[in-house]
């Protein structure tokens, strides 16, 4: 039997107060627990592939973060994850423990003005997430849901991206001899992957450090093997491609803050061209948006003049980019982007190229390799 000095006893109750009055004080502040900054109702939904168990509303959301996803440590906003913030701070893990509420309201109530980071530095829970480094600036991240495609771009509390099913994430694809979707090495994965919470592209190496995301993929087709194009033309009616996984093993880096503009996106990729071709297409990373995005802007770089574009123009016509290689190894190299096109309740995106977003703009570069031969083609700086 243990016996209590007079010392212990007298301190005793002391230790039980302050702990006591530590974590009233995380609790008491009565904290929004739908804050955007820890949770964002599109991310929510399509991360978690909640679409799959029917619930698609704002509200059916709100009630299973509230039930579920609180509790058992959930991830719903692309800047904070509570676990990887209790796993990056011991403080608070010795603190809270497994309490995910707690660390939410630490975070919003503590966290933010202490200049806390939300989320795991190198990754952690199948998210890897870089950011400005301060929580006023851009965080962005991949999952091993999109094989480490950008699936989330987050500024100022607001989510960018719209990834509900593995076709809309920030991601590169490939398509060859103007076959469209009949030959097309998709980052984040195929079409069959749908809303779900895994793809069947390849991840094969990812690093977040800092500001910067690196990976290796080999980038599934996005149609199965002879499966019938839904828009068929001449040139694309059933998959040309016999396997599911294409060899076209590509790296890319993306690095928020471009020479010194820390409002800024840097994206370069290399493409290992692992067959002979007459045509290539590259196409550049597009913004698949929420619909709570409907207006878009061009800026005159010289004049400084502001301009809504009109949604009725094409994509395309609106910021066309064009590369041509340097050699004639492969004779035709370009980029393209994608358009939007109507579809269910959250499903519904606004896609712009090269993806340019208010008070941040984003490079791109794009170099192909040939057993014998670098391309080089760079898209060079632009607000749209």
């Amino acid at each position: 039997m243990k016996i209590a000095t007079a010392s212990s006893v007298r301190n005793m109750p002391v230790v039980i107060v302050l702990l006591l009055f530590s974590l009233s004080t995380v609790i008491s502040q009565n904290v929004d627990i739908f804050n955007p900054q820890v949770f964002n109702y599109y991310f929510y939904v399509n991360a978690n592939s909640l679409q799959d168990s029917g619930i698609t509303s704002e509200a059916a959301a709100k009630a299973h973060w509230q039930v579920y996803g609180i509790p058992e440590g959930w991830q719903a906003a692309g800047n904070f994850h509570s676990r990887q913030y209790l796993d990056r701070y011991p403080d608070l893990k010795q603190a809270f423990g497994t309490n995910y509420l707690l660390a939410i309201n630490h975070y919003l109530t503590h966290g933010l003005t202490e200049g806390r980071l939300g989320y795991l530095e190198g990754g952690g829970y199948g998210r890897w997430t870089v950011s400005s480094g301060v929580n006023t600036g851009i965080f962005l991240s991949g999952s091993a849901r999109s094989a480490g495609a950008v699936d989330s771009v987050v500024w100022n509390g607001t989510e960018f991206i719209n990834q509900w099913d593995h076709g809309r994430e920030l991601q590169f694809a490939i398509t060859t001899n103007n076959h469209g979707e009949c030959y097309n090495p998709t980052e984040a994965g195929r079409q069959d992957d749908a809303s779900g919470p895994k793809t069947t592209s390849m991840l094969q190496a990812i690093n977040a450090s800092g500001p910067t995301l690196f990976t290796t993929v080999l980038p599934a087709f996005w149609l199965a093997p002879g499966e019938a194009e839904p828009n068929p033309n001449p040139m694309c009616k059933t998959a040309l491609n016999t396997v599911v996984v294409s060899a076209y093993s590509t790296s890319k880096t993306v690095t928020i803050g471009v020479k010194g503009v820390a409002s800024a996106i840097s994206y370069t990729f290399d493409v290992l061209v692992p067959e002979a071709l007459q045509w290539i297409q590259i196409e550049s990373p597009t913004g698949y948006m929420s619909m709570d995005f409907n207006t878009f802007y061009t800026i005159n770089t010289t004049s400084g003049a502001v301009a809504p574009i009109d949604q009725g123009t094409t994509r395309r016509s609106v910021a066309p980019t064009t590369l041509s290689p340097r050699t004639q190894d492969i004779p035709h190299l370009q980029s393209c982007s994608g358009c939007s096109r109507p579809h269910p309740p959250t499903r519904d995106a606004s896609a712009h190229p090269p993806m340019y977003f208010h008070k941040f703009f984003m490079r791109a570069d794009f170099h192909a390799h040939t057993p014998t031969l670098l391309q080089r083609c760079e898209v060079l700086e632009q607000l749209s």
